[in-house]
């Protein structure tokens, strides 16, 4: 049946006329009347024209009011003001559902934790509502069409309607995985001519497969989704109580883990000495981390959130400032390339390097050397805000307090630490900078502190065992020492300033070498040298407990010669105000020594000029009240 449609409008009203073809090949108006003369199929087919005209048009006016109401909610200000009302919205949208084809996904969210939940599902709408899409939230979560109350959201792709729908309701699976359903209803303008399911629709018109736009809208999507389902775990750990945090459900957290990649940023050694090693091993991970009590081996940076810019621009700059000052304290440890490869001295160093370069890749030609100097499109090459979980492991085994007792009962473990990001990340040097050019600012703060910390404990531990060594040390060992002091942040220093009485028989240097005999001497402080090569000494007594006769060093303390002044650093293994009082004390030891070093001077001054300097004098009290000139010389007949 062939149909001609004759329209004309007036002022106020539009007039279609419909002209059929009859069997005798001429058209006929049809007009109320006319439809009488027709055949009952003839009639049926004018009938559902007109019907599906009139539906078709219906169905435009909707997806016209939901394309200006989006419009509207984009543009923002008053406008909003002329926003449909909830039962108009619910209408346009059950009336264009008839018309659309169904994609349907399974969004997975938390199983039982409603504050995650809630966090991924704000990233979900603010994601939905980013500027990368043309659509808007509706203003209705009403049950329309049988789908579940949930969020509604329209998109314009590319002339194609989207209707989106975010059900509210959690369902659980056999796995005991809880999802949401997410359903795409989508059209075109040529899809509004026939319903679905209609009786009468052509085979074309009731095609159900989403096209190919919205496919590549809902895949989107869900890897977006996918990525936000671990920043939402990273976030609900660090905002909850930690009470609260045992609530998450191993599964998840596995599913949060499995789009996340790790970057190892540190390995160290835990030594099996001594006892009490695991507290403090323990104690010092618990002062920036919380373990993630859904499954053992991983942590989270448990700072308070909204200090974590003030935290960055400490760690950083701390780890760049002290990277300078121990190369620069470190000048006075030898350097023979045949003591640096001693096997112990090696170890030692991958161990607090973090990651051994000979596993990285070739470093590129050039390196941001300052915090200050990096750009920051180079240090996030993961996607923004990618979570930040730190993982730990023994010997291969995830972390755990029972762990760390069991294997380091006896013997040593290595310890690996690693940190999450989106993509895979080459750290080419090891240094501060490299790891912040490598890693998001937080992630590369995180990483240096803890590095920072781990470095300190192997430091410390590896002095203990070498305290309990005696005086009796290689050099290679006592550089090992001397290494670690510098790497402990539990190191008391100290500069003793050298009261040099200048004269005309002595030379600076003949003073440096008269006061190297007297502590050298063991007339103040048993000492031993360092290094054959170097003017280093360390203390193998007590000078406060001379009565305690051990075979281990009471501390580590270290002498360093300088032009002008004694550097000294001490390590005590009771902690850094112990360290401090000695550095204290052996600070005034270097004092006696420099007052005796001046006498034998002054001395020597006296037996050569025959002229006694008023240092030598012993006044009395009455004399004490009379002023003595600065170069007054009282001469005595020998």
């Amino acid at each position: 049946l062939l149909i001609q449609y004759y329209a004309s409008a007036d002022d106020d009203e539009v007039h279609v006329e419909m002209r059929t073809d009859l069997p005798r090949g001429a058209f006929f108006l049809h007009k109320g009347g006319c439809m009488e003369f027709l055949s009952p199929a003839v009639q049926a087919v004018i009938e559902n024209v007109d019907r599906r005209d009139k539906e078709c048009a219906r169905a435009l006016e909707s997806r016209s009011s939901l394309i200006s109401e989006m419009r509207m909610i984009s543009v923002g200000g008053k406008k909003d003001l002329m926003r449909l009302s909830d039962t108009e919205t619910e209408m346009h949208v059950r009336r264009l559902l008839k018309y659309s084809a169904k994609l349907t996904k399974k969004l997975r969210f938390f199983c039982g934790v409603e504050k995650a939940n809630d966090i991924l599902n704000e990233k979900f709408n603010s994601f939905l509502l980013s500027k990368d899409f043309d659509g808007a939230r509706l203003n209705t979560s009403a049950d329309i069409g049988g789908n579940g109350a949930g969020a509604w959201y329209v998109y314009d792709l590319m002339g194609v309607i989207s209707l989106v729908h975010l059900s509210r309701t959690d369902t659980v699976d056999e796995h005991g995985i809880c999802y949401r359903k997410l359903q795409f209803f989508s059209f075109g303008v040529g899809d509004l001519y026939s319903k679905k399911h209609d009786d009468d629709s052509d085979e074309e018109s009731s095609n159900e497969e989403p096209l190919s736009d919205v496919t590549l809208f809902a895949e989107k999507v869900m890897k977006v989704h996918s990525l936000n389902f671990s920043r939402s775990a990273w976030l609900f750990f660090r905002l909850s109580q930690q009470e609260n945090c045992q609530t998450m459900n191993p599964s998840d957290f596995r599913y949060c883990l499995k789009y996340c990649t790790e970057t190892i940023i540190a390995k160290s050694f835990v030594l099996p000495i001594p006892d009490q090693s695991n507290m403090l091993l323990q104690h010092l991970l618990d002062s920036i981390l919380s373990p993630v009590h859904a499954i053992n081996g991983y942590f989270y940076f448990n700072h308070d959130p909204s200090e974590d810019n003030q935290f960055v621009d400490q760690a950083i700059k701390f780890a760049l400032k002290d990277k300078e000052t121990k190369r620069s304290e470190q000048v006075g440890i030898d350097d023979d390339e045949d003591e640096c490869s001693n096997t112990i001295c090696e170890s030692f160093c991958e161990s607090i390097d973090g990651v051994d370069e000979s596993d990285l890749s070739q470093a590129p030609s050039s390196f941001c050397e300052s915090f200050d100097g990096i750009d920051e499109c180079d240090i996030s090459p993961f996607g923004d805000d990618p979570p930040l979980f730190i993982s730990l492991f023994l010997d291969g085994q995830p972390f755990s307090k029972k762990l760390l007792s069991r294997l380091c009962k006896n013997r040593s473990c290595q310890l690996t630490a690693g940190v999450t990001t989106f993509g895979q990340s080459v750290i080419f040097r090891s240094d501060p900078a490299g790891i912040i050019q490598a890693l998001p600012l937080l992630h590369a703060a995180v990483a240096l502190s803890l590095r920072t910390k781990l470095a300190s404990f192997t430091a410390s531990q590896t002095l203990e065992r070498l305290r309990h060594l005696g005086p009796a040390l290689t050099s290679q060992e006592l550089r090992v020492a001397m290494t670690c002091v510098f790497e402990t942040n539990s190191v008391a220093r100290a500069e003793c300033q050298f009261d040099w009485h200048e004269n005309s028989f002595w030379s600076h240097d003949d003073f440096l070498s008269a006061l190297w005999r007297e502590l050298t001497s063991g007339r103040f402080v048993k000492v031993k040298q360092a290094s054959n090569r170097t003017e280093v000494l360390y203390i193998t007594e007590d000078p406060r407990n001379k009565i305690d006769k051990t075979e281990s060093l009471p501390y580590w303390a270290f002498l360093f010669f300088r032009t002008s002044h004694m550097s000294i650093y001490i390590h005590h293994p009771l902690g850094i105000s112990e360290a401090t009082d000695a550095s204290t004390n052996i600070s005034l030891i270097i004092y006696k020594a420099c007052t005796r070093v001046n006498q034998l001077s002054l001395l020597e001054e006296l037996h050569r000029n025959r002229t006694t300097n008023p240092l030598l004098i012993s006044y009395s009290k009455t004399d004490c009240l009379k002023p003595v000139s600065k170069n007054e010389h009282i001469n005595e007949s020998w």
